[in-house]
C-alpha cells in the first residue's frame, strides 16, 4: 500500500518543476483578491475596513496638511474647566449665555456658532420662587412681580440679543438610534423636491433635540451638530446635509459660512444610477460665483484637518475662556482674534462629554472639528480677479477626489 508521500510524489514533482506554476499561482491569488472584493466574509472585511483606515491614518501623519490662513479669523470661545469653576456648573442660565453673545458682538465678532443645543425653556423668576406661597407675600409683591417679570425673561433676553446686530447659528442634535424628538425643527433651506429628499442617499435620522421655539426664531441659521465616527471610533468624515422626514439640514460649519456669506439655501448634486439618486456633490451659491463641494454618496466630506489641537504645538485656532469674554479680561491679542471673526462656542472640558478621537489625536475637543470644516469652507469661497474682470472658483475640498495624493481615497458606502 502507498504511503501517502508516494501518492503525492508525481503531484509534488510537477508543482515544483512546472513551467505552469506561476499562471497557475497568478490565478489563484486573482480568484481570491476577487473574491475578499465581491463577498468577503464579515470578519475579513472588518479587518480590511480596519487596515484601511490605519493606512489613512498614517498616510495623514506623514503628507503636508490643510492650510490655515491668517484671514480665516475662526476663534473658539471655550466653556473650559475655569469658565465652569469662574461662572458656575453647565448648563448656565440664559442671561449669561446672552451676556456672552453681546460681548462677542462689542468686540466685532461676526458670525457664532454654538455647539450647544438649548432644548429646555429657562427657569423663570416664577419656578425659583416656587417654594415660597405667594399670595402671602400681598397683592403690592405680586403685582410688582409682574411687572418686572417680562424683563427678566432670560429666554427672551438671549433672543433678544441674537436680534442686536450680531448673526447667530444654533445647533441641533440628531439622533440615528432613537426616535424621540424634542421641540420643533426649523424649515428646512436646502433646494430640492420633497420626492427627491426622501430618496436620496443620505444619513437618515430617527430623532433629534432641537432648540425651543423663541431662541430657534431668533437665530439666523440651525445646523447638525453631529459628527460620523468611523468603526473605530476616530471622525474622519463630516456628512454636510443629513436627513429627517423628508427635509434636508446641513452640518453646523456649513451654515455658519452660509451666514457668514448672506446665501440663501443650499443646492444637492445628484446622479441617477439604476433608479438610485446618489448625491455627488452640494452646490453653494449661484451664478459664476457658485462653487461645489464633492462628496461622497452619503454627502459625507473627509475632514481637512490643519493640525492636532495640542497645547505644546500651538493651536492652529485661537482658544479663549469663556469667562474671559464675560468678565472682559482680554488680552490685546484675544481682542484682536475676536474682531471680524467667526466664532464657535463650545467645550473642552471633558466633564462635558464633546470629546473626539481624529487621526492625529485620541483626545480632541469636538467642536474643533466644526473649526476645520469651517476653515476648508472659507478655503473654497470664489476668488476674483478684478482686473481681468472674472471668477475663478476653487475648493480646498478638492481634495477629497479619488485622484488626490494627499487624502486617502474612500470609497462611496
Amino acid at each position: 500500500m502507498m504511503s501517502m508521500r508516494t501518492r503525492f510524489k508525481p503531484l509534488t514533482r510537477w508543482l515544483a518543476e512546472g513551467k505552469r506554476l506561476p499562471t497557475y499561482l497568478g490565478i489563484a491569488v486573482t480568484m481570491l483578491v476577487l473574491w475578499l472584493h465581491l463577498s468577503p466574509p464579515a470578519i475579513v472585511d472588518g479587518l480590511l475596513e480596519r487596515l484601511e483606515y490605519l493606512v489613512y491614518d498614517q498616510r495623514f501623519r506623514v503628507m503636508p496638511k490643510a492650510e490655515k490662513p491668517e484671514d480665516n479669523k475662526i476663534v473658539i470661545v471655550d466653556l473650559d474647566e475655569r469658565s465652569l469653576q469662574a461662572e458656575g456648573q453647565f448648563p448656565w442660565n440664559r442671561i449669561k449665555v446672552g451676556r456672552l453673545a453681546e460681548k462677542l458682538r462689542d468686540y466685532g465678532v461676526l458670525v457664532v456658532g454654538f455647539d450647544i443645543t438649548f432644548p429646555e425653556p429657562d427657569r423663570s423668576i416664577r419656578d425659583l420662587l416656587a417654594p415660597i406661597d405667594l399670595e402671602t407675600l400681598g397683592e403690592g409683591f405680586n403685582t410688582t412681580l409682574a411687572e418686572i417679570e417680562p424683563q427678566i425673561d432670560s429666554d427672551k433676553y438671549f433672543a433678544n440679543v441674537m436680534q442686536s446686530g450680531i448673526d447667530v447659528v444654533l445647533a441641533i442634535n440628531f439622533n440615528p438610534q432613537t426616535d424621540a424628538r424634542y421641540n420643533e425643527l426649523p424649515d428646512s433651506i436646502v433646494d430640492i423636491a420633497p420626492e427627491l429628499a426622501a430618496g436620496i442617499t443620505v444619513q437618515d435620522m430617527l430623532g433629534f433635540t432641537g432648540n425651543i421655539k423663541v431662541l430657534q426664531d431668533a437665530a439666523l441659521g440651525n445646523g447638525s451638530m453631529n459628527q460620523a465616527p468611523d468603526a473605530d471610533g476616530v471622525v474622519r468624515r463630516v456628512p454636510l446635509v443629513i436627513r429627517f422626514g423628508e427635509s434636508l439640514y446641513p452640518t453646523l460649519s456649513l451654515e455658519m459660512f452660509r451666514v457668514y456669506n448672506f446665501l440663501e439655501s443650499y443646492q444637492l448634486v445628484t446622479q441617477n444610477y439604476n433608479g438610485l439618486e446618489v448625491v455627488t456633490a452640494v452646490r453653494l451659491g449661484s451664478g459664476a460665483g457658485a462653487f461645489e463641494i464633492p462628496t461622497d454618496a452619503l454627502g459625507q466630506v473627509i475632514v481637512p484637518y490643519v493640525g492636532d489641537s495640542s497645547l505644546l504645538n500651538d493651536r492652529y485656532f485661537p482658544y479663549i475662556s469663556a469667562t474671559d469674554v464675560l468678565q472682559d479680561n482680554l488680552t490685546d491679542s484675544e481682542r484682536e482674534a475676536l474682531t471680524n471673526s467667526l466664532v464657535l462656542v463650545g467645550t473642552s472640558a471633558p466633564g462635558l462629554g464633546d470629546i473626539r478621537a481624529m487621526p492625529l489625536q485620541q483626545v480632541y475637543p469636538g467642536v474643533e472639528v466644526h473649526a476645520n470644516m469651517l476653515n476648508a469652507l472659507l478655503n473654497s469661497v470664489s476668488v476674483v480677479d478684478v482686473q481681468a474682470g472674472q471668477t475663478d472658483t476653487q475648493s480646498v475640498f478638492s481634495a477629497f477626489s479619488r485622484n488626490d495624493e494627499v487624502y486617502f481615497p474612500y470609497k462611496p458606502d
